[in-house]
């Protein structure tokens, strides 16, 4: 009987370097330490192959750059994304819009007592259509500036978005490149 040990750990040359390396039986993807490839522990009949799936980047200055970059993008987007929601909760309410449909009752009211009276009539008829016409033109004015402030946030909310999106797919390609 022998008292030796089974090696849990079976030799295969890297699929990129060729450097001998030990696989353990358990290991489903390493590191190379010479250079640097992921590589993918596939089971075969015969026992296992070894296939280059990636490369370790995480030290590399390019890379490092790309993942500070898309990090200081993701910060501006929070700032953008907080200052949006305040600008937001300052949406124009509907006094404006009330107040413009109070002058079209007034008016219709003074047509109906122009019936009776020519000259208050048309004077709340008057009162009425000016009302309306500032009230409206008003909220008008105000949503518009609204919209127009909004957008532009989101719209660069949105080009942020893009460039952080192209950064993050550069540093994610430098990891499959073999």
């Amino acid at each position: 009987m022998s008292n030796a040990k089974k090696s849990s750990a079976e030799v295969q040359p890297c699929p990129n370097c060729a450097t001998e390396l030990p696989v353990p039986k358990s290991t489903r993807s390493f590191i190379c330490r010479s250079c640097d490839a992921i590589i993918k522990v596939i089971g075969t009949d015969d026992g296992i192959a070894l296939k280059v799936v990636g490369k370790s980047v995480e030290d590399d200055p390019t890379y490092q750059a790309y993942e500070a970059q898309a990090a200081e993008l993701v910060a501006e987007l929070d700032e953008l994304h907080k200052r949006y929601l305040v600008e937001m909760a300052k949406k124009p309410g509907a006094g404006n819009f009330r107040r413009g449909i109070f002058g079209v009752v007034i008016l219709f009211g003074g047509l109906i007592v122009m019936i009776w009276s020519l000259a208050v009539g048309a004077t709340l008829a008057g009162f009425g259509l000016l009302v309306a016409v500032a009230s409206f033109s008003a909220h008008s004015r105000r949503k518009a500036a609204f919209e127009a402030h909004t957008g532009e946030i989101s719209r660069t909310m949105e080009k942020i978005g893009q460039r952080r999106d192209l950064i993050q797919r550069k540093a994610a390609r430098m990891k499959v490149e073999i």
